[in-house]
């Protein structure tokens, strides 16, 4: 319903034929006639128009005006593929030094030369990009090949702190007449002091300043961070949590309800 509201809102033209509408129906048709020059026909097609489209006064918008046939780019076979092969043997060719090569070709085959900006059309259109592979890993035993994996702290079960500055953190996505918020939250599990701020995005940037914000109003130090697997806990805020020295614990992916409970 929000969203029909604001697209009936936006538009002048559905807001003036809803105001002829409630005219009608309160003042008659000839009323309406001389108030604001419109015939009984008009009126129909409206209310029609609100009837067949799910009873929402956003269908009183009108509707596009752009063409359902559109021009479509027209080019010889031979220009084709005689662009294709020069990007296939030079990939890094640009449109600029393509035109006066495909000039001297269409001239001798006599074809209708294209324009600089045509060219990079087609080859935007058909996807003639062949650049090749920049660096090949022979060795697959090399540090460049293998994938340098970082083995992370895990808990699986909800631990039972007897003492302060253990914290938990999680983001909750939360929809607000139509705008997302990302709702980050804290708590620290023996003193149960919490904290919580929306933030426009999730990410390690604004995870490290909701941390930062947390570390200003908490009374004591923190020594442990425990959040999930996502990857606004990463980045960023982890090479922060280095730097304090604070020790970061991570859950194992889907563990269930009854071994973890936040």
């Amino acid at each position: 319903m929000i969203r029909h509201l604001r697209r009936f809102d936006s538009s002048d033209i559905a807001k003036e034929r809803l105001k002829i509408i409630s005219y009608y129906q309160k003042y008659g048709e000839r009323a309406t006639k001389e108030a604001f020059g419109v015939d009984r026909k008009l009126i129909y097609t409206s209310r029609r128009r609100i009837r067949t489209r799910g009873n929402h006064i956003a269908a009183l918008r009108p509707d596009s005006t752009s063409p359902k046939n559109t021009r479509k780019m027209m080019i010889d076979y031979k220009t084709l593929e005689y662009i294709r092969t020069l990007r296939e043997s030079h990939y890094r060719l640009g449109k600029a030094k393509i035109k006066p090569l495909l000039d001297r070709y269409c001239k001798e085959e006599n074809l209708p030369t294209l324009s600089q900006a045509k060219i990079g059309r087609i080859i935007k259109k058909y996807s003639l990009f062949y650049q090749k592979q920049t660096k090949i890993y022979h060795n697959p035993d090399s540090g460049y090949a293998r994938r340098k994996n970082t083995k992370r702290k895990r808990v699986k079960y909800a631990p039972k702190c007897k003492h302060l500055g253990y914290v938990q953190m999680d983001t909750l996505v939360k929809f607000t007449d139509g705008a997302r918020y990302y709702l980050y939250s804290a708590i620290d599990i023996h003193g149960k002091f919490a904290l919580s701020l929306p933030y426009k995005r999730a990410n390690a940037r604004n995870t490290l300043d909701f941390f930062k914000k947390l570390e200003l109003v908490i009374p004591y130090q923190i020594t442990s961070v425990q959040t999930d697997n996502g990857p606004e806990f990463l980045g960023d805020f982890e090479q922060y949590l280095k730097q304090k020295k604070i020790k970061h614990f991570f859950i194992y992916p889907q563990v269930s309800k009854n071994e973890w409970c936040y």
